[in-house]
């Protein structure tokens, strides 16, 4: 990314910390339990851009982070401008349809892809991918209906913590939600 100015936020959720970042094309970096002025030293390092503290421009996207975290089914409607391959793209786009409260698996989100057989290239994919929370990575899960990995932040005890606040069952319990 080489924009000349980058804005950043930090929103401190239940959870944790979160920072965000965006230009002047929309949201570009979200990070879960980084302290800000390290996310900000990143964002500066990875794009030699200037880097600015401008909470007023998030207050879109943290007001939908409050209603999400209060238990609220919502779609975050905001301009996003990850970075990624045009495959990446593909899977994070088909991400943002899985619904609240619904998961699937990795295979699944191939199938929807019309890749039956890039389940891995999937989850690398949900791996990289720059916007979680926004791109629901946490609700893609493995094919035996466990949890899997997180790599958004927080590791898999976030995923955890996200799932159940979306109300899905974890493994142990019931099976977990399907998406239509």
């Amino acid at each position: 990314m080489n924009e000349t100015m980058i804005w950043w936020g930090r929103y401190d959720s239940p959870l944790g910390r979160i920072c965000a970042a965006m230009t002047v094309f929309g949201l570009t970096d979200i990070a879960i339990l980084e302290e800000g002025q390290a996310f900000a030293e990143g964002l500066r390092r990875r794009n030699g851009a200037q880097i600015i503290e401008d909470a007023d421009r998030f207050a879109g996207l943290f007001g939908g982070f409050d209603r999400y975290f209060s238990g609220e089914p919502i779609s975050l409607d905001v301009e996003l401008a990850p970075a990624g391959t045009p495959f990446e793209l593909s899977v994070w786009a088909a991400l943002r349809e899985i619904p609240w409260g619904a998961t699937l698996s990795y295979g699944e989100v191939a199938a929807r892809l019309k890749r039956p057989h890039a389940a891995r290239a999937i989850g690398a994919a949900a791996g990289a991918n720059p916007l979680p929370l926004v791109v629901p990575c946490h609700r893609v899960i493995r094919a035996d209906g466990s949890i899997g990995g997180y790599s958004g932040g927080g590791g898999v005890e976030f995923k955890r913590a996200l799932l159940t606040l979306e109300g899905v069952a974890m493994p142990g319990r019931a099976g977990p939600a399907q998406a239509d």
